[in-house]
């Protein structure tokens, strides 16, 4: 069925790419979702990979396309500058780069966010959720491959960690001795008790590289039951990355969860387990934060 829209606002990342027809109010008119990430994208042809998804979308005029995600990073199609901390969302308008177009006309690339201090730190896709909240204050976290804990004041990124959680799970399951836990069903019970261990652990200093070897032994040992699964090394894991977090950002008000299930409930559930206040965001901040950019920039009429 065909369809109008002001622009195609695009969601390009390392595995996942998402494409969205909004209309002059920001409402989705269409959208789609492909494992056609970045990485999947042979000899860089990303404008035919995107061709296809716009096809999808049913778009009978051209429409301003807006992308924003590892897209505009080194591996991606154009390499967008960082814009430093501290961020906001007219920053990124200003920054964004143009790659003219013979098939869709100029597409607008989205810069990613950088910091050097206290340590250095990058994102890009996560800033472009991170707007399209409608939130000026608290911390958000975005959990992932590469979790990002990002700090907000009075609308700008004032800071943001990131914590490659994800990547060291698949690592440790894949490549390592812990290979060996079984890989069964889901247990909140042994992910919980991996949370408070992770997180006491971190807590009393142990190195995490310690606590990972810690596991094996108690389940060899026959120590601790629940630490022969691998429900419980995610949940060290991400104990011990919200212990970190917590004592550096120490929040006052709930961790605005931002991402899709399961991921986000494991991580909900694993803060509130710690007694950290959370609420889920809204779905869909990322063409909610491009339709943002887009109407600074000037693109919707």
């Amino acid at each position: 069925m065909s369809q109008s829209g002001r622009i195609i606002a695009v969601d390009w990342g390392t595995s996942t790419l998402r494409t969205y027809l909004l209309d002059e109010s920001g409402t989705i008119n269409a959208e789609t979702t492909s494992k056609r990430g970045i990485l999947k994208v042979s000899d860089k042809r990303f404008e035919d990979v995107l061709a296809d998804e716009v096809a999808q979308l049913g778009v009978v005029a051209r429409c301003p396309i807006i992308c924003s995600g590892m897209i505009t990073s080194r591996q991606g199609w154009v390499e967008t500058p960082y814009v430093g901390c501290p961020a906001e969302i007219s920053d990124l308008a200003a920054q964004m780069m143009v790659r003219d177009t013979e098939r869709f006309g100029p597409i607008y690339f989205i810069p990613g966010v950088m910091q050097h201090s206290p340590e250095p730190d990058i994102m890009r896709g996560e800033e472009t959720q991170v707007v399209g909240l409608d939130q000026d204050d608290g911390l958000c976290l975005l959990p992932g491959t590469h979790s990002k804990w990002v700090n907000l004041e009075d609308g700008r990124i004032r800071g943001f960690t990131t914590y490659m959680t994800g990547d060291l799970y698949g690592a440790l399951i894949a490549e390592t001795i812990l290979r060996a836990l079984p890989d069964e069903h889901w247990s909140a019970d042994d992910f919980l008790a991996g949370i408070r261990r992770g997180h006491e652990e971190h807590r009393q200093g142990v190195s995490l590289l310690t606590s990972l070897f810690r596991t094996r032994a108690r389940s060899i040992l026959g120590l601790e039951r629940s630490a022969g699964s691998r429900s419980y090394l995610s949940g060290l894991l991400i104990g011990a990355e919200i212990g970190n977090a917590c004592s550096i950002y120490a929040p006052a008000r709930p961790v605005t969860v931002i991402g899709d299930e399961p991921l986000t409930t494991h991580y909900m559930e694993g803060l509130a387990e710690l007694g950290v206040a959370s609420r889920v965001a809204p779905a869909r901040s990322a063409p909610r934060g491009i339709f943002q950019i887009a109407l600074i920039k000037g693109l919707i009429l």
